[in-house]
């Protein structure tokens, strides 16, 4: 006799991967807490305000996409707040909680480390967090144009 999966055992993936807007910095990682969970970031910065959205996505879970406001402190510390969801497909028994909370260090070598917190949720985890790498810049490409002829030779100055 064959198995199949239940509706109930299947999680739903998102649809998509996040896109940063060009002047955004955009992360990828993890976060271990209830359900050890794929981070996807993008912050884009106004001085000291952060915005951007987050996806999280688990085995056990399934995935929720927010939109995230915070600042950044003197010491450049980055406090986070998950606000607003945008699109979420939790597995049955799982919920994604709207309190949560991040407080996250940024190292010398870009990585981001922290941790975040939910109360509603009972959930604390740690965060670790990579820059996504950022193409070069474009190199100009060569010239196509046949070379420029020499000057012509003024006044007939014979060299």
């Amino acid at each position: 006799m064959m198995s199949c999966a239940s509706p109930r055992n299947i999680i739903p993936r998102p649809r998509f991967r996040l896109v940063s807007p060009p002047s955004c910095q955009s992360f990828h990682g993890e976060a271990k807490g209830n359900d050890t969970m794929n981070v996807e970031l993008y912050l884009c910065k106004n001085g000291t305000a952060l915005t951007g959205e987050i996806l999280l996505s688990g085995a056990q879970s399934g995935f929720s996409v927010r939109a995230l406001v915070g600042s950044v402190a003197p010491d450049g510390s980055l406090s986070l707040q998950e606000t607003n969801p945008v699109e979420e497909g939790r597995a049955a028994e799982w919920k994604f909680c709207s309190d949560t909370r991040y407080s996250l260090t940024p190292s010398a070598d870009g990585s981001v480390r922290g941790k975040y917190r939910s109360n509603e949720c009972d959930d604390t985890a740690a965060v670790f967090l990579i820059p996504d790498a950022v193409p070069p810049p474009a190199a100009p490409l060569p010239s196509t144009a046949p070379p420029s002829p020499p000057p012509a030779n003024p006044a007939g100055v014979s060299p």
